[in-house]
């Protein structure tokens, strides 16, 4: 795991400058050493540079690494999981390794296969490549997502780094905001995966790939996730489930340093340390809980490390540890709406004391339907055909204009019934519109109404992007299938939210105290067999992911493979009622916040009032919270820095 950047064009361009800040500005990511590599070579030059949180070969594993002759350098954030067999068919054809790191493989891959060997990989990475002799860049991102890429396009040449901040850190580019980013994310509560919050900046997309040659840029995808769950249905066996995932979470092992497990105490994270702790050796798993007992996993959570013998560790959080938001926000790059980077910050940092790898449960829900909101959703959507087949305005018209009134619902059982409530009137109000978005707007933070009420004077300059559909903006391919409409769900999900919001909080939140997170879920042989399986492997009844509660009962007590799911969130409405609230209304009641013209006062205003009153606002709080202090960090000279608050 490292942190990479680099720069390819004008040979008058100073580049070790650019590499000295931006790899200075990421240490986090990798505490180990740093490296540069720069071509100064003909008409155009490149450098690469990295910081290595060293994980496989401690002593001889330094980037950026090089082919035999130098004519191919490369540079890699992240782990290629099969660097092993694809070592193995690389020295058969006669290339030569320096050392025993999987970064190495990329520079004989590229020799080897060119831009084709990305469909050999199995990892999760961004990397980049130089190749000095067609002085060309190329460079790609996992199937998934899991590691950032961000470039830009500047007179002269192209900048690349893992971080925005690292990206910035020389001074030479003026930040400005992407408004139609930040439009998204009022919506969807995350920037869109293809894009960035800064106008010029992009995001390299999850399973893209880029290419630099000669001024010219293409970018393409390379993997497509609609691709796999072609052909035969899965068997819906748990014993096949655990076979994938025991191979998922071996390939994951593979390291020079001691692993554990992030363990929620659900059925997700509990399979992988079962799983870990029949691969032999000792386990160490990280839980977090909170004093309020409703968001506290912690007893569920013990019951798993007793079952597998694990050395367990818990943190709780509290408001207290609001403290440590400036520093949170700044560490997450773009601004989030998911206030669960806190406690993911806080058990990351505890796992970084002891170990410098940790695996997850990311992507279990989305692969094997566990989020309750895939079960409202069907329920509405039946009721939405029925509506929309008879043109029913005796029901779309009602429920549209009630669902204008009803606030997001909070934790609360009652605060739960009332968010859904006001989701299924917006997506009855809006029967007319179309797949995806139908479903983004069941989930989202704030309707297009509310956004335009919320909107301040630099939103203008939108014109009609401000009304139209969201799923315009994202770069997704979303082959709806009515007869299968929960894979369907959960593979939207997987290049949206998953991409956008939970692997940005992972990384980000992770790497910001130099710890390497791995998600076997995420293996695509097992993510491609998941979303084969018929639709009553993931809900049968009341019962959700069926198959991986049935093979939780294999190895895991009862208890714990038929506890309901409990999502990881913080208690943010409750403390924004109390701990929090004066620090919140300070940043967002300030003149500076008025003055930049993001948004109404009075409409923020409103939102914290209603809060007061007992109105779930929360999530949409924080959210403005946190673009402002985005705001402040990235966009307020000088840039970036870490603001007070």
């Amino acid at each position: 795991m490292c942190g990479i950047a680099g720069w390819a064009g004008s040979p008058a361009h100073p580049i070790e400058r650019y590499l000295d800040a931006a790899c200075g500005a990421m240490i986090h990511r990798g505490p180990d050493s740093e490296g540069r590599f720069i071509d100064r070579t003909g008409k155009i030059s490149a450098g690469l540079g990295a910081r290595r949180l060293a994980i496989i070969d401690i002593g001889g594993g330094d980037q950026p690494v090089e082919n035999e002759d130098g004519s191919i350098a490369a540079v890699l954030n992240g782990e290629i999981y099969n660097f092993g067999d694809l070592r193995k068919a690389l020295e058969a054809s006669g290339h030569q390794f320096k050392s025993e790191v999987d970064t190495e493989i990329l520079v004989h891959a590229y020799e080897e296969w060119g831009d084709d060997m990305l469909g050999r990989l199995n990892g999760m990475f961004a990397f980049a490549i130089w190749d000095v002799r067609h002085k060309r860049l190329f460079a790609a991102r996992d199937r998934f997502g899991k590691k950032p890429f961000f470039w830009s396009e500047e007179t002269g040449g192209i900048r690349f780094a893992s971080e925005l901040k690292a990206l910035l850190a020389d001074g030479a580019m003026a930040p400005r905001p992407d408004l139609v980013s930040l439009w998204a994310l009022l919506a969807l509560q995350y920037i869109p995966p293809n894009r960035s919050a800064l106008r010029n900046v992009n995001s390299l997309p999850p399973a893209h790939a880029l290419s630099w040659d000669a001024g010219k840029i293409r970018t393409w995808r390379w993997w497509d996730l609609w691709d796999e769950p072609s052909g035969q249905r899965s068997e819906a066996q748990p014993e096949a489930l655990l076979e994938y995932l025991d191979e998922a979470v071996a390939l994951r092992l593979k390291a020079d340093v001691p692993l554990g497990v992030f363990l929620s105490g659900g059925i997700d994270s509990s399979l992988i340390a079962a799983s870990m702790a029949r691969a032999g050796g000792t386990v160490k798993t990280f839980s977090v809980g909170f004093e309020e007992a409703d968001y506290s996993e912690l007893p569920l959570a013990r019951k798993v490390s007793e079952a597998c013998g694990t050395e367990h560790t818990e943190i709780e959080v509290t408001w207290r540890d609001g403290s440590l938001i400036p520093e949170i926000l700044f560490a997450l790059d773009e601004p989030l709406a998911d206030s669960s980077a806190l406690p993911t910050f806080l058990v990351s940092r505890a796992a970084s004391k002891e170990l410098k790898v940790v695996l997850s449960g990311d992507g279990g829900d989305e692969l094997f339907g566990g989020y309750e909101r895939y079960v409202q959703f069907m329920k509405w959507n039946r009721l939405w055909r029925i509506a929309h087949g008879t043109r029913s305005e005796v029901i779309t018209r009602p429920l549209g204009r009630a669902a204008v009134g009803i606030r997001p619902g909070g934790a609360s059982a009652a605060g739960r019934i009332r968010e859904v409530a006001r989701r299924a009137g917006v997506a009855m109000r809006r029967a007319s519109e179309a797949m995806p978005d139908r479903y983004l707007n069941f989930l989202g933070a704030f309707p297009t109404a509310e956004r335009l009420r919320l909107a301040g004077p630099a939103f203008a300059s939108l014109g009609g992007i401000s009304t139209a559909p969201v799923s315009s903006i994202l770069d997704s391919r979303w082959p709806f299938r009515e007869d299968d409409l929960l894979t369907s769900l959960g593979a939207l999900d997987i290049e949206t939210e998953l991409a956008g919001d939970i692997l940005v909080k992972v990384d980000r939140m992770s790497m910001a105290n130099s710890l390497e997170v791995r998600s076997p879920f995420l293996d695509h042989t097992l993510a491609s067999w998941a979303l084969r399986l018929p639709e009553t492997a993931r809900y049968a009844g009341d019962r959700t992911k069926p198959i991986l509660r049935d093979a939780a009962l294999l190895r895991l007590p009862r208890a714990v493979a038929e506890a309901p799911k409990r999502g990881f969130g913080i208690p943010l409405s409750l403390w924004l009622q109390t701990g929090l609230r004066p620090s919140i209304e300070d940043v967002l009641l300030d003149p500076r916040t008025s003055e930049r013209g993001l948004f109404d006062r009075n409409e923020i205003t409103r939102l914290l009032d209603e809060h007061r009153l007992g109105r779930a606002n929360a999530s949409r709080i924080w959210m403005l919270f946190a673009i402002e202090v985005w705001c402040r960090s990235y966009l307020d000279p000088p840039v970036p820095k870490q603001v007070t608050i």
